[in-house]
């Protein structure tokens, strides 16, 4: 019996878009939990460059200043985590999204666990006291 090969991880930019001390959530047609924006980045291309497109591609948000933050590991992806300091208005353009919201830490909400684990790293190492709340997050 012929052995199946681990799927190779595929690299993904996901961003931690701020504003005005909330956090983007995005959530795909159909899907009951929320995400973080972001998606698959093009052989060769920057995480923050990845980022920033995938931002203006899926939301038509503008990034006012962007930092890569670090690599978190998920048994399918390498996601290249980003801060992004967004403004614009929001226009919902994937065809795969179907809904988005600000967060603003108050209210508990679904979201799929490797994104709260990202979050919960960028807030332990210290990498969003600048943007978002000190109290503990809703999870």
């Amino acid at each position: 019996m012929a052995e199946k090969k681990p799927r190779k991880k595929r690299n993904r930019a996901t961003a931690l878009v701020t504003n005005e001390g909330r956090l983007l959530l995005v959530r795909e047609r159909g899907a009951k939990r929320w995400s973080l924006p972001g998606g698959g980045m093009k052989k060769g291309e920057d995480p923050v460059a990845a980022a920033i497109r995938e931002l203006d591609e899926e939301t038509r948000l503008y990034a006012l200043s962007a930092t890569y933050l670090f690599l978190y590991e998920s048994p399918s992806q390498h996601h290249h985590v980003c801060h992004l300091e967004a403004a614009g208005k929001v226009e919902l353009l994937k065809e795969e999204l179907g809904d988005f919201r600000w967060w603003d830490w108050e209210k508990e909400l679904p979201i799929i666990p490797s994104a709260v684990e990202i979050i919960d790293q960028a807030r332990v190492e210290g990498r969003l006291q600048r943007w978002i709340p000190s109290a503990d997050m809703a999870t």
